[in-house]
């Protein structure tokens, strides 16, 4: 860190979403300023110009002219997400200024991820984004699943988690002695990244244990790409209507309620960063049923709140069938789910952590 500076950090976070936009990344985006500028300074430069409404102490930058103005007081400066055109030249401009900088690529650079527009990513990398992630100071993993299963691996990598608040709720409703259970997922319908269409046949290979033994699927989501009519499709096609309900995307306190309402969290992507819905539904005290693109499985599986399970319709539908026969230790579950949030993935704890990795790294420069 340079002298010139005061003994609070100075990051500068540069990130491209327009207003309007649902989903994972641009949700908990925000929430790093807010938390990060609790022990930091903190500049935010949105290229699109969305202003942020979080709390914080942070200093929006409203043009390219007076990012550029702001560099010399800079220490270190964070990329969210990797395939934006704009960060190339700025990656230019702050080397000049010899200034290192960080990519968080939110999952981005997975094997999985990189094979949605492979073609258009592959000019992408060759010409730009390889040289980008050389010239950064280190690449800013989510997990270790998202490390090992990521392309670019560098030596300078480091694996920091996403925030979450504590819950001011948890799940202490359970009703494991009668029939049934309740799955939910929440979050946006894309189906191929969720991983939705395997999802579907799993419900469609084990319908008639669903129906018998009462185990009954809700999915709430913000339509994307059309996900909402394929699922509408599959529903009618696979005969999923009396145990498959699809619901318009819920936010706040109705997100809530719908969680404390069920039993257990279903998330069966292909590739992820880190998905905040997991994080929040732990953090409620929700068992999980995960795939390994979550980067949550192997977390689940050692600390007992859920279970793991590979992204193939079979094996989902087993693990559905399983959780149901083992419905009695969801309580132990649970109390396992709340434990794990707490103790390493509450906002005060990510925030210290960072900025004391973030500070190593500017004294090697």
């Amino acid at each position: 860190m340079n002298s010139k500076h005061s003994e609070k950090l100075s990051i500068l976070y540069i990130c491209g979403y327009a207003e309007g936009i649902v989903g994972g990344v641009q949700t908990v985006v925000p929430q790093y300023f807010a938390n990060i500028s609790r022990y930091a300074r903190v500049y935010v430069y949105n290229f699109k110009d969305c202003k942020y409404q979080t709390e914080g102490k942070y200093i929006q930058i409203r043009d390219k002219r007076e990012l550029y103005c702001k560099l010399k007081k800079i220490d270190i400066v964070v990329f969210h997400e990797v395939y934006y055109m704009k960060y190339f030249s700025f990656a230019k401009k702050i080397t000049d200024f010899n200034i290192p900088y960080i990519v968080i690529p939110h999952g981005s650079l997975t094997d999985q991820a990189q094979t949605q527009k492979k073609y258009i990513k592959k000019i992408f990398y060759l010409f730009w984004v390889r040289r980008f992630l050389e010239n950064a100071k280190s690449i800013q993993f989510l997990s270790d699943g998202e490390k090992k299963s990521s392309q670019h691996k560098g030596k300078h990598n480091c694996v920091i988690s996403n925030g979450i608040v504590c819950a001011n709720q948890y799940k202490t409703d359970w009703h494991t002695e009668k029939a049934g259970i309740n799955l939910v997922f929440i979050g946006r319908l894309s189906i191929y990244h969720k991983g939705l269409d395997i999802l579907l046949d799993a419900c469609r290979i084990i319908r008639k244990e669903m129906v018998q033994k009462q185990i009954n699927l809700d999915i709430y989501g913000v339509d994307f790409e059309n996900g909402k009519k394929f699922i509408e499709n599959k529903i009618l096609e696979y005969s999923l209507h009396d145990i498959v309900r699809l619901h318009d995307g819920i936010f706040g306190q109705e997100k809530i309620n719908r969680l404390m309402a069920s039993d257990v969290f279903i998330q069966t992507s292909r590739f992820e960063g880190q998905p905040m819905g997991i994080l929040e539904a732990l953090g409620m005290g929700l068992p999980a049923i995960v795939t390994s693109g979550t980067t949550f499985g192997e977390l689940i599986k050692s600390n007992d709140c859920g279970i793991f399970v590979e992204a193939e319709a079979k094996d989902i539908a087993q693990g559905i069938l399983r959780l149901e026969r083992e419905k009695d230790r969801l309580v132990e579950m649970s109390k396992n789910a709340i434990k794990l949030i707490n103790e390493n993935y509450l906002w005060n704890k990510v925030a210290k952590r960072t900025i004391d990795i973030y500070t190593e790294l500017c004294k090697t420069c």
